[in-house]
């Protein structure tokens, strides 16, 4: 995995103080008032964040994304190594 930059973890904090008040991922709107970040780089920040496996989003479904916690990080990582060793 690679380091996270500044906006992915200062994403990350946010989203996840977020949905422990709200029960809910927030929209990029609200993400991208409370880092400062531009829409589009708050967008950006997502999708990194969702290839390097720390959150999961379903677009369609409003808030039906989730950060993923370190240790389901690895599990998914382990679970996947696993599976290709036995295929």
């Amino acid at each position: 995995m690679r380091r996270l930059t500044d906006t992915e973890r200062k994403l990350l904090r946010i989203a996840s103080n977020h949905i422990s008040r709200y029960k809910y991922f927030p929209s990029v709107a609200t993400l991208s008032k409370f880092s400062g970040r531009a829409p589009a780089r708050v967008e950006a920040a997502l999708r990194g964040l969702e290839q390097e496996g720390y959150i999961t989003m379903e677009p369609e479904v409003r808030g039906a994304s989730r950060v993923l916690i370190p240790w389901e990080i690895d599990m998914n990582s382990t679970l996947s190594k696993l599976k290709a060793r036995r295929d």
